[in-house]
């Protein structure tokens, strides 16, 4: 199940690469062409901003698939770096409605599940 689970988190990272790319103008993509705002058009980042928010997606990718693999290698520190990492790709996810309505709802499923296995005991999200 462990592993399963860091795949996922993989996956989820791998799914954070068009907010990098598009922005980047790398490559075009049908369902989400390129834009300098956020929060559905009320905020115009332009060019410079948006390639930051770009830089921010990557490095929630990084984060994703660099987590997923400390879960499978049995790290004590991957669930509180799950944590953190879903709520930075929620906020991410959020600033980028409509667009990433998907991704709210598996930062929140993340999050919600990972509190739910702190409080049962099967993960530790602080150490003393």
């Amino acid at each position: 199940m462990r592993i399963a689970i860091a795949i996922v988190m993989i996956l989820h990272g791998i799914a954070h690469l068009p907010g990098f790319i598009v922005p980047w103008r790398l490559a075009t993509l049908h369902d989400m062409p390129y834009k300098t705002t956020l929060l559905s058009g009320r905020f115009d980042a332009g060019g410079a901003g948006i390639r930051i928010i770009g830089l921010l997606w990557l490095a929630a990718a990084l984060a994703f698939a660099v987590t997923g693999t400390a879960m499978i290698a049995g790290r004590p520190w991957w669930p509180l770096a799950g944590i953190c990492v879903s709520s930075i790709s929620l906020v991410l996810s959020l600033l980028s409605l409509p667009e990433a309505r998907v991704g709210v709802i598996i930062n929140v499923v993340i999050i919600a599940g990972m509190i739910v296995s702190s409080i049962a005991g099967w993960i530790t999200l602080c150490r003393n």
